[in-house]
C-alpha cells in the first residue's frame, strides 16, 4: 500500500483512480496522519443508479424548495428530536 498526501491525490486523481482499478491501494494522509484508504471496490460491477431528475435551482422559490411552507425545516428538526 502506498501513502499519498491529500493534495497529491487531488492533483493526480484520474491517474490514481486508474491505478486503483488495476488493484493498487492507497493510504491518503493529511499532515502525515491517515484519513482514508482508497482501494478497488468489491461491489457488483453493475452501473450505479442515479435519481431520475437531478436537483435544479429552478425548483427554489421565495418560500423554499418546491413551495415548501416557511418554517418547515425547523418543524422537521423538532420532529426528529421528538419535540
Amino acid at each position: 500500500m502506498k501513502s499519498l498526501s491529500v493534495s497529491d491525490f487531488k492533483a493526480h486523481l484520474a491517474a490514481y483512480l486508474r491505478n486503483v482499478q488495476g488493484g493498487e491501494t492507497y493510504l491518503i494522509t493529511e499532515h502525515r496522519r491517515p484519513v482514508a484508504e482508497v482501494r478497488r471496490s468489491n461491489a457488483d460491477t453493475q452501473l450505479v443508479d442515479y435519481p431520475p431528475e437531478p436537483f435544479s435551482f429552478d425548483d427554489i422559490d421565495s418560500t423554499g424548495v418546491g413551495g415548501a411552507r416557511p418554517g418547515l425545516a425547523m418543524a422537521l428538526i423538532a420532529e426528529d428530536r421528538g419535540e
